[in-house]
C-alpha cells in the first residue's frame, strides 16, 4: 500500500474545515483530496509532531475528540529513532549548507542567536515532520509550506506536494 503524509495546514483545511478566508477553496479540495486518497487505498499518515500542531489549536476540553478523531481517520505515526536519524541527518546538511567562517561569540551574536530561537524551533519541528514521514515510508508529503519542505528534503526520497498548485494530482506519485 501506498503512503503519503500530510503536515498540519492539511488536517485543517480537510479535517476541521477551517481556512483563511482567501484559502476557502482549499477545504473542499482538500476534503476531496482525502476521499480520493481512501478510494484509490492510499494509506494517509501522520506524524504525531504535525498532529500536535494540529490538536493543540483547540481547547483542551475539545482536544481528546480530536486525537480520537485524528486516530480513526489516519495512521499516527511517532517520532522514532529511524526518524531521529533522518532527522539529525537533514539538520546536519541544513547546517552546513549555511555555514560561514566561525566567528568569535560576542554579546551581539548571542542575542542574535537567542532571537532566533523561535524561528528555529518551527524548523526542527517540520524536521521532525518530515523525518516521520520518511521514516514511515511515505513516497509524498503534502504541506503548504513547499519551499521549506523542499529545501529541507533535498536529496532525499520523498516528493513534497502543494493542494494550492491546480496540477497537483499529476504530481501524485501514487497514480500509474
Amino acid at each position: 500500500m501506498k503512503l503519503v503524509a500530510f503536515d498540519t495546514q492539511l488536517l485543517i483545511w480537510g479535517v476541521q474545515g477551517t481556512s483563511h478566508p482567501s484559502q476557502g477553496q482549499l477545504i473542499p479540495r482538500a476534503r476531496a483530496l482525502i476521499e480520493e486518497l481512501s478510494k484509490a487505498q492510499v494509506k494517509v499518515i501522520i506524524p504525531l509532531a504535525a498532529a500536535v500542531e494540529y490538536v493543540c489549536g483547540f481547547a483542551v476540553v475539545d482536544q481528546p475528540k480530536q486525537w480520537d478523531r485524528l486516530s480513526k481517520s489516519f495512521r499516527l505515526i511517532p517520532f522514532d529513532q529511524r526518524a531521529a536519524q533522518i532527522a539529525a541527518q537533514i539538520e546536519r546538511r541544513r547546517h552546513e549548507a549555511k555555514a560561514t567562517p566561525q566567528k568569535k561569540a560576542t554579546k551581539k551574536t548571542a542575542s542574535k542567536r537567542r532571537s532566533t530561537d523561535i524561528a528555529r524551533q518551527k524548523v526542527k519541528v517540520d524536521v521532525q515532520i518530515l523525518a516521520t514521514a520518511i521514516a514511515a515510508g511515505a513516497e509524498s508529503i503534502f504541506t503548504d509550506e513547499v519551499a521549506h519542505f523542499s529545501e529541507l528534503a533535498s536529496g532525499l526520497k520523498i516528493k513534497v506536494l502543494n493542494l494550492k498548485s491546480r496540477d497537483y494530482q499529476t504530481q501524485f506519485p501514487f497514480t500509474e
